[in-house]
């Protein structure tokens, strides 16, 4: 059982940095962010509010942190719509 599971691991891993090396993940993500951009495009009529390419930095010189990169987003009427971070904080 315990080599076993280490073999998983490792392959786990293996194809994990193959992802990222390759740039198979950003590829991925970026032809989802395409699709959406997409999606909010061709809504663009009924949009009571369009945001494109949004950018928040916080702190001063160099230790100005980026906290949201580029995000593109439409609301119809009658919809809630908030920004979320990983952990809930938004």
């Amino acid at each position: 059982s315990g080599p076993l599971y280490l073999i998983l691991h490792f392959l786990i891993l293996i194809i994990a940095f193959a992802l990222v090396e390759f740039g198979i993940w950003r590829r991925w993500k970026q032809r989802n962010a395409e699709a959406e951009l997409g999606t909010v495009h061709g809504v663009e009529s009924s949009l009571v509010l369009q945001v494109n390419n949004l950018q928040k930095w916080y702190g001063k010189g160099v230790n100005m942190k980026r906290a949201v990169n580029g995000i593109n987003f439409g609301v119809r009427a009658h919809e809630c719509f908030g920004v979320l971070r990983i952990n809930g904080a938004g």
